[in-house]
């Protein structure tokens, strides 16, 4: 939540800027910016910062709303009037398409990282607070299925054991989703980069509507004196 509410109150900021200064390279580098500072925040977050969580979420939100206007207006600003629906729908599909790819690669990454640390990292301290080698399996799945009920029906188990097992669990879940945001701040900073090399868009940020809905005329001037070229 405070991630896109920092969204949704920061854009029409950032499109005022945008407008006010007659640019759109400073303001995404800026949004890029901040947006990769609250991801790199995130990759240094540890199990019970909670509060931590909230307000990189925040710091990102913030960052986020400005290529969210950013992108869109470049696109529209850059092509043709005839080509400006359907370059904005490609650009919007394009984000879309890149967010499933992602998510499905992130999810991969966390997925493998999470299943290999598991198992390292966890039987040796419940081994050394008194859990039984024989029972480490069953442990770990009744653990990592969140079943409290399971858990304490393991042989040789104790709430000391289930203490250090949680705490262990905890910390190697927060190290396995921090490779995902490793791998965002990495693309966030290439992004941010990458923004010196678009236009600032100032030749083409005025007032004047090149496709009006209707034509537009002076108060008072008579439809015959603009004919007659008066």
């Amino acid at each position: 939540m405070p991630y896109w509410v920092a969204t949704m109150l920061t854009g029409p900021i950032w499109a005022y800027i945008a407008t006010r200064y007659r640019t759109i390279r400073w303001p995404m580098f800026c949004g890029f910016a901040i947006w990769t500072g609250g991801v790199i925040g995130f990759a240094t977050l540890q199990p019970g910062q909670g509060f931590n969580a909230l307000a990189f979420a925040a710091v990102s939100g913030i960052g986020f709303g400005s290529p969210l206007v950013m992108i869109v207006t470049g696109v529209q600003l850059s092509v043709p009037h005839g080509l400006i629906a359907t370059a904005t729908s490609v650009a919007t599909s394009s984000r879309a398409i890149c967010n499933a790819v992602f998510t499905s690669i992130y999810l991969a990454v966390f997925t493998a990282r999470l299943e290999t640390a598991i198992p390292k990292k966890i039987p040796p301290p419940v081994i050394a607070a008194g859990l039984p080698v024989s029972s480490i399996p069953g442990f770990i799945q009744a653990l990592t299925s969140n079943d409290p009920t399971s858990l304490k029906t393991i042989p040789g188990v104790s709430p000391a054991i289930i203490g250090t097992g949680v705490a262990v669990y905890k910390q190697v879940y927060a190290d396995s989703i921090r490779t995902v945001f490793i791998i965002t701040s990495a693309i966030a900073a290439v992004a941010t980069i990458c923004v010196w090399l678009v236009s600032d868009m100032r030749k083409e940020m005025t007032y004047q509507t090149d496709a009006p809905v209707e034509e537009l005329r002076a108060k008072g001037v008579k439809d015959a004196g603009i004919e007659k070229g008066n």
